[in-house]
């Protein structure tokens, strides 16, 4: 029965791990042969009879040590150049100068969610560079991209970032009492869930989809408790950043809710389309596509 029940553990593992990294899971298994095969953490009678290491806590504690270092050696040495030669490239960790780019989380790099096609680092570092020339503060931050490998592998809990040519990208923010535009950072630790919401008179989409029958349409807002705010919509810097990516002859269309599309001016760009109920608002994240 104990067996049975660490095989179940280990394949839920390995599943979770694939599903949010796409190569956790592999580098799961391939931590399993190494420690089977070395017996790194069982066989050395000083360590075996150390009080902590001795004890299941401590066995456990060490091979999620052990795991996390083999799958930051894969993360970062290996997986870069062999995604490089299927195809895509990783987005940079930290703005520079020349790509003033950076993530919104750190976390969306450890996951392997931060890469893109050669076209598409391309094409954002063409927009990235001509926005410092509006404003030498100008920072993209950018959310989920795709993941390293295959094309048609799913980025949950996204419908299309599956072939390195998508990407979202934060809004502008400034704070609510100072009016000081917050370039490179956005309004929450994942980028996600804090809506801009339809003001009064404007066209409500989430409402719509939601009477529909699309309970899932504002499920990242539901699920986000993040505190009072202290920032707010820059209208002005968002509307150039959309507008900039608009006018990238590679990018092909965006999603923004339709409400937002509206208030900033932007009604007659059609490269600005309504995603459908079937996916997530939009009024929280810029979506791009090449």
């Amino acid at each position: 029965m104990k067996k049975i029940i660490k095989i179940l553990l280990h394949t839920l593992a390995v599943l979770l791990l694939t599903v949010l990294t796409q190569v956790g899971g592999a580098v799961w298994l391939l931590y399993l042969v190494i420690a089977n095969r070395t017996k790194i953490f069982f066989m050395g009678k000083n360590i075996a009879q150390h009080p902590f290491v001795g004890s299941r806590m401590g066995r456990v504690a060490l091979h999620l040590l052990g795991f996390f270092a083999l799958y930051a050696f894969v993360t970062f040495l290996i997986v870069p150049p062999l995604a490089k030669y299927g195809g895509r490239v990783s987005l940079a960790l930290n703005s520079t100068k020349d790509f003033p780019i950076k993530p919104n989380n750190r976390l969306f790099c450890l996951a392997n969610r931060h890469y893109v096609t050669p076209r598409m680092y391309a094409t954002l570092k063409d927009i990235a560079t001509d926005l410092k020339t509006t404003n030498p503060d100008f920072q993209i931050v950018y959310l989920d991209a795709n993941f390293p490998f295959f094309d048609g592998f799913p980025l949950l809990p996204h419908l299309s970032h599956d072939d390195g040519q998508k990407l979202d990208i934060a809004f502008i923010y400034k704070n609510l009492k100072t009016n000081k535009v917050t370039f490179g950072k956005s309004i929450s630790k994942l980028g996600y869930g804090i809506c801009e919401t339809p003001k009064k008179g404007e066209y409500n989409q989430a409402k719509i989809c939601t009477e529909k029958g699309f309970w899932m349409y504002s499920i990242l807002q539901k699920m986000n408790l993040h505190k009072k705010r202290k920032t707010t919509l820059d209208e002005v810097h968002t509307k150039t950043l959309i507008r900039k990516i608009i006018r990238h002859k590679n990018v092909k269309k965006i999603f923004l809710e339709p409400h937002l599309k509206t208030r900033l001016g932007l009604q007659n760009e059609s490269k600005i389309r309504f995603h459908g109920c079937h996916a997530v608002r939009h009024d929280d994240h810029i979506h791009i596509e090449i």
